[in-house]
Formats: C-alpha cells, sequence, structure tokens
C-alpha cells in the first residue's frame, strides 16, 4: 500500500503514479490524497496548488480561532 500527499503531479514525476507501480504489483493499493480535488472531471480553481495545514486552516477561517 502506497498512501501520499505529495504536491500535485510530484508522484507522477517521481515514478509513484498508480499506473507506473501496479506494471511491477498489480496488487497495489495507491492512496493519493489532495487538500484541493483532482478529479479531472471537475476541476477547481485550486487543483494544481499545494495544500498545506497552516494555509487550509487560514482560507477555512480556522486561523481566527486557533490563532496565528
Amino acid at each position: 500500500m502506497l498512501v501520499q500527499n505529495l504536491a500535485p503531479g510530484a508522484a507522477a514525476r517521481l515514478g509513484l503514479s498508480y499506473e507506473a507501480l501496479s506494471a511491477t504489483d498489480p496488487r497495489l493499493i495507491v492512496c493519493d490524497i489532495s487538500g484541493y480535488g483532482d478529479d479531472p472531471r471537475h476541476p477547481g480553481p485550486y487543483r494544481d496548488k499545494k495544500a498545506y495545514d497552516l494555509l487550509i486552516q487560514s482560507e477555512a477561517g480556522l486561523v481566527s480561532v486557533t490563532g496565528t
């Protein structure tokens, strides 16, 4: 099993995409985590941006509650 939350496109550049890895082991489970979504059928305006915890908290307004 591989779980990754690299920047969008980084896993593929490193040869860690499902397509590349499943050629070696078809039973492999790959989980790609994306902060803003990665579905090409429903591309959002932030799809290619990195999603850091503090950035997401700021955008959601949580920093006003938790502090800087």
